[in-house]
């Protein structure tokens, strides 16, 4: 979906939209947001990774969020965008007494390489981070970045003070 098309979904014109953007949110959205949020807890962790990480997938996200949305007259698309080398998703919602629209902001996650195969599931990744995240939903353990840390390197790379 372009841009373009996505305005047909926005209350305002796109400038005044993008300007507001992170400032203004619709009161009734916002306060159908906060009703939903009281009843969001998390999603199960019914998948797991290559290294043997638990991780709630793309439907256990969908599972955990979009009954509370809706029941409280929100619903929400996920738009891909057109990034060369990435599938980038933006969560919108909507709250259907009033059209008011808030965008949750793109996610971009990067593919592997140019097979379908993994454009999928970079597709995939994205609309799950996406959501889960605009949703502040707790979709897998908390390590403390203890992973994170450990796959890095621990040795810092020397400075060549010579270059500027």
């Amino acid at each position: 979906m372009t841009e373009d098309k996505t305005r047909a979904f926005r209350k305002e014109p796109l400038e005044k939209q993008e300007a507001n953007q992170g400032e203004y949110i619709d009161p009734k959205l916002a306060q159908a947001l906060l009703e939903a949020q009281q009843s969001i807890t998390h999603a199960m962790a019914d998948s797991e990774g290559n290294f043997r990480n638990k991780y709630a997938s793309i439907e256990s996200v969908i599972e955990a969020v979009k009954e509370p949305l809706n029941d409280n007259g929100i619903t929400f698309l996920q738009v891909p965008y057109h990034v060369p080398g990435y599938q980038c998703v933006e969560t919108v919602f909507i709250l259907a007494e009033n059209g008011a629209v808030f965008r949750a902001g793109k996610t971009s996650v990067a593919c592997k390489d140019q097979t379908p195969q993994s454009y999928g599931s970079s597709l995939t990744y994205a609309r799950r981070y996406s959501l889960g995240t605009s949703c502040a939903l707790k979709t897998e353990e908390d390590d403390d970045a203890n992973k994170a840390q450990s796959s890095n390197n621990t040795t810092r790379p020397s400075v060549d003070r010579g270059r500027i």
